[in-house]
C-alpha cells in the first residue's frame, strides 16, 4: 500500500523556483513502513519489527524538510553534510582535487570536502524536487522518481569558479530514475536506479541511508560507531566493483559482530552506515 501527503515546498535549481514536496508512506504485510519524500529521493524513515515483533524506526533522519534543506546537504557555503537518506551523485562518492580527464577533455567541479568534489557538488541528486508517483505492481507498491541535470551540471549553473574560469561541470545530459517498491512478502524497501544519458559521463548514485537496528531514538552521536550489533549481507555481489561475494570474507554473509577489524580503513567492505 502507498498513500501520499504534502511535506511542504522546496525550492529547485533547475525549475527556478519553489516546488510541491510530497511525503510518499509505503507499507507491506509484515508491517514494515517506509516514508519517502521526493525531495532528495530522501528515505526519511523505515519503521520495521525486530525478531519479538517490536516496531522501530531503524534509519536516522530528520524530521522537518526544513532541516533536510539546511542541514542534510545544505548550499554554500555549507561543506557537504550527513546526507541523511538522499540518492547522491551525479558521482556519489569523492572526485580526487574536483578534476578529471574523460575522453581527453578536462572537467573542473565544485570543491565541497577539502580539495575534493563530494557526492555531486553544490547541487547533486539529494536538493532537487524529484517528480514523482505512486505506483502499484503486482505483489508491490510504491513510488517512482524522476530527476534529470543538464550537460554542465556542477558548473556555472551552481555559481562554481576556480582561478577566475567558470567551472566546466559534468559532461552529458542525465535522466535518473529510481524505483522504490514495498515488495509485499519482503521485509524491505528496495532501491532500483536507473541511468538515461546523452553524451560521455560515468554516473555512479547511491542511496545515502544511515541505519541503527536497535531504532533511530537510540542512535549514538554522529560519527560514533554502533558496536553492539550484528550485520548480514544477502548479496550474490558486493562493492564498488560489484565483485562476486565469494570473493569477500565470508564473515560478510554471515550474522557476525559490527564493526568488524577488516573494516577499518577500507572501503571494499559493505559497512553499517553507507
Amino acid at each position: 500500500m502507498v498513500s501520499q501527503q504534502p511535506f511542504g515546498s522546496a525550492f529547485d535549481l533547475y525549475a527556478g523556483k519553489k516546488l510541491p514536496v510530497f511525503r510518499y508512506t509505503l507499507t507491506n504485510c509484515n508491517h514494515v513502513t517506509a516514508d519517502i519524500l521526493n525531495y532528495g529521493g530522501i528515505t526519511q524513515s523505515v519503521t520495521m519489527p525486530d525478531k519479538n515483533g517490536k516496531l522501530a524506526d531503524v534509519l536516522l533522519g530528520f524530521k522537518t524538510l526544513n532541516d533536510y534543506v539546511a542541514k542534510a546537504s545544505p548550499p554554500p557555503p555549507a561543506a557537504g553534510g550527513p546526507y541523511f537518506g538522499e540518492i547522491v551523485g551525479r558521482y556519489a562518492n569523492r572526485i580526487a582535487s574536483a578534476t578529471f580527464k574523460l575522453d581527453g577533455h578536462t572537467y573542473t567541479l565544485p570543491v565541497n570536502n577539502g580539495a575534493n568534489t563530494l557526492h555531486g557538488g553544490f547541487v547533486g541528486f539529494g536538493n532537487p524536487v524529484w517528480a514523482s508517483k505512486a505506483v502499484h505492481v503486482t505483489g508491490a507498491a510504491g513510488v517512482q522518481l524522476h530527476a534529470g541535470q543538464p550537460d554542465g551540471d556542477a558548473g556555472e549553473n551552481v555559481g562554481c569558479v576556480i582561478n577566475g574560469q567558470p567551472c566546466t561541470g559534468l559532461p552529458g545530459t542525465l535522466n535518473r530514475r529510481a524505483h522504490l517498491p514495498a515488495r509485499q512478502r519482503r521485509p524491505a524497501v528496495d532501491a532500483l536506479p536507473r541511468h538515461g544519458r546523452r553524451q560521455a559521463d560515468r554516473p555512479q548514485s547511491h542511496h545515502h541511508a544511515y541505519f541503527n537496528m536497535a531504532g533511530e531514538h537510540l542512535a549514538p552521536a554522529y560519527g560514533q560507531e554502533v558496536n553492539d550489533q550484528r550485520r548480514q549481507v544477502h548479496a550474490h555481489r558486493l562493492g564498488p566493483e560489484s565483485r562476486p561475494a565469494r570473493k569477500y570474507p565470508s564473515r560478510a554473509r554471515r550474522s557476525t559482530s559490527v564493526p568488524l577489524p577488516h573494516d577499518r580503513g577500507t572501503d571494499q567492505t559493505p559497512t553499517t552506515r553507507n
